[in-house]
C-alpha cells in the first residue's frame, strides 16, 4: 500500500526503501477447492497470511459474507486495483497506478457480483486488478465483500463474493 512504483518494494537482504508502510511477507497461501479443483469462478478467493499486522499502519477492512442479490444492488461499492494488462500502446496499465471504481453492483450470477463495463482503458476490468477489494461502507467501517475475478475486457467485471466458508477461513 502506497507504493507510487518509483522504487523497489521487494525487500532483499540489504536496506531498501520499502514505500510509505513498509512491508511485509506471506507466511501462507491457501484458496479455496473450488477454484483450486473445479476451476470455479464463483470460489475465486485467496487467503494471504501476513508476517505482520499491516493494518496496524494502514487500517482494518471488515469482512461480509451472504445477503440477497436485492440488499447487495442497493449499495455503494468500492473497489481500487492495480491493471497490469496493456490496453493498448500508451503504457497506461503498468501495476504502478492504482485504479478507484465506486458504484452499484448491478447484477448477482452465483456467487459473483458483476457490474456493467464499457470498453476501455478506464472503463473496464484489466488483468492485474484480480484480487483487489470490493468493500462497502457502513458506520464508518469497511467491510470487504468480494475479491476482482475476472473480467471480457468489455461488458462485465465479475467479482467473486465471499462464501460462508471462506468468512470463517478468513476469521481463523
Amino acid at each position: 500500500p502506497g507504493w507510487d512504483g518509483s522504487s523497489s518494494v521487494i525487500p532483499p537482504t540489504r536496506n531498501v526503501n520499502a514505500a510509505t508502510h513498509g512491508y511485509a511477507k506471506a507466511t501462507s497461501l491457501s484458496a479455496t477447492t473450488g477454484y483450486i479443483e473445479d476451476e470455479d469462478w464463483d470460489y475465486d478467493i485467496g487467503i494471504v497470511t501476513l508476517d505482520r499486522p499491516v493494518g496496524m499502519l494502514t487500517g482494518w477492512y471488515g469482512v461480509s459474507w451472504g445477503y440477497s442479490c436485492d440488499t447487495i444492488r442497493s449499495r455503494v461499492y468500492n473497489y481500487a486495483g492495480y491493471p497490469s494488462q496493456q490496453c493498448d500502446n500508451m503504457g497506461n496499465h503498468n501495476g504502478a497506478r492504482m485504479y478507484y471504481w465506486t458504484g452499484a453492483i448491478d447484477s448477482c450470477h452465483g456467487e459473483q457480483l458483476r457490474i456493467d463495463t464499457t470498453a476501455g482503458c478506464f472503463t473496464a476490468g484489466w488483468g492485474g486488478m484480480s484480487g483487489g477489494p470490493l468493500y462497502y461502507e457502513q458506520g464508518g467501517s469497511r467491510f470487504v465483500h468480494g475479491a476482482c475475478s475476472n473480467s471480457d475486457r468489455n461488458l462485465m467485471t465479475n467479482f467473486a463474493k465471499i462464501t460462508e466458508n471462506e468468512f470463517n477461513a478468513i476469521a481463523t
